[in-house]
């Protein structure tokens, strides 16, 4: 602030040195006079020499109650969670002006460890990369509780941008901050890695191909390939088709794989999610590809899906159709209709059997989805 107030003085100063007209100095000092207020108004909000005084209310409501639940209390967490929703809810909405009061606090290690944890969440809302500096230095302390620390991955990888990376990346991979990222902590990081993505392909291919030698491994591994579902990189696609034709039909990868392809929502995943869906054996992944397809949206995906009907699992063809009425293509409206007609007669909805008559009873679990979509296929017709 003082190098702000300087160098608005050195101005003022130039211009009176310089011969202008009276009414032009003095709409020059008026301007000067707007600047600094800004500034002042933005430093006391963003983190300079005071906070938002609305933040720390908030703030202040929300440790308050925090401090009312025991630290005992296996339920801690929820309680509390359920008591600060309110002002919870409003300290987002004050967004950017809230940020400098919670970087405060979150890293004060004197402040109570429920009202720090709720803090770090609403970053992940407001998405201030002010944030990101504190965040990391907590993510980095090996002295502080794991959990906490394991927190801050979230708001850090939903913030995106090249130092959020770096920093997601340093904490999983770089062996220069050793003990001070644990096990436990580098699972949440790439939990939050892989609901939000990398931009970095290559560094999730690695991680997507580690040697998976305990259950950390195995969350490391899916969670590459989630984010290789989220990632911004046009070369995701291109990771994730060698990653369908590497893992066996039956292995729990290539469901994580399908997923990946549901949430690029790209077009040209569609032939590969549509040959899973027609072929593999395991109703399982079918399931999954039939719901791919829905999440995908495009109508190229819709004879994969109409060929799919005649599969032989009630439950696989109950998301068979629920994507369908995702889709909307009206030329599924006929075989879906007839469908349901023919659905009391047909052997493959009367497997399950009533527990007190003993008797078969028509599909009832994928009936109610079936008459839905086609009431609101004819529609679109």
């Amino acid at each position: 602030m003082e190098t702000i107030l300087k160098s608005c003085g050195n101005i003022f100063k130039s211009l009176e040195n310089l011969k202008f007209r009276i009414s032009f100095r003095k709409s020059c000092f008026a301007l000067l006079v707007i600047t600094v207020f800004i500034a002042l108004k933005t430093d006391s909000v963003r983190g300079g020499e005071k906070i938002d005084p609305r933040a720390m209310r908030l703030i202040e409501e929300i440790d308050k109650i925090c401090k009312s639940i025991p630290n005992d209390n296996p339920d801690a967490l929820e309680g509390a969670a359920y008591s600060i929703m309110g002002p919870r809810t409003k300290l987002i909405r004050l967004g950017k002006s809230a940020t400098s009061a919670i970087n405060q606090v979150i890293l004060d290690k004197n402040s109570d460890f429920k009202t720090r944890f709720f803090l770090i969440g609403v970053l992940e809302e407001t998405k201030d990369p002010m944030a990101v500096s504190a965040l990391t230095e907590l993510l980095f302390d090996s002295k502080e509780v794991e959990s906490l620390r394991g927190e801050t991955a979230m708001p850090i990888a939903a913030m995106g941008g090249k130092e959020a990376e770096e920093t997601l990346k340093k904490a999983v991979i770089d062996n220069s901050v050793g003990s001070s990222t644990s096990s436990i902590v580098r699972e949440k990081v790439m939990m939050a890695i892989g609901q939000y993505g990398l931009s970095d392909i290559e560094f999730l291919r690695k991680m997507a191909g580690i040697e998976i030698s305990s259950w950390g491994d195995v969350g490391m591994h899916f969670n590459a390939i989630r984010a290789l579902g989220h990632s911004k990189n046009s070369k995701a696609m291109d990771v994730l088709f060698e990653f369908v034709k590497k893992y066996p039909d039956d292995s729990l990868s290539k469901g994580v794989v399908i997923e990946a392809l549901a949430n690029q929502k790209d077009p040209r995943g569609i032939p590969v999610v549509g040959e899973i869906l027609l072929k593999n054996k395991d109703a399982h992944y079918r399931i999954k590809a039939a719901q791919a397809l829905g999440a995908i949206g495009s109508r190229e995906g819709v004879n994969y899906l109409l060929q799919a009907l005649n599969d032989q699992e009630i439950l696989v063809i109950w998301r068979v159709i629920e994507a369908l009425g995702k889709i909307g293509d009206p030329v599924a409206t006929k075989p879906v209709c007839e469908l349901v007609k023919n659905a009391i007669n047909d052997k493959r909805f009367s497997r399950d059997i009533d527990q007190k008559t003993g008797k078969p009873v028509p599909g009832l679990i994928a009936l109610p989805t079936m008459i839905e979509t086609c009431e609101k296929l004819k529609k679109i017709e």
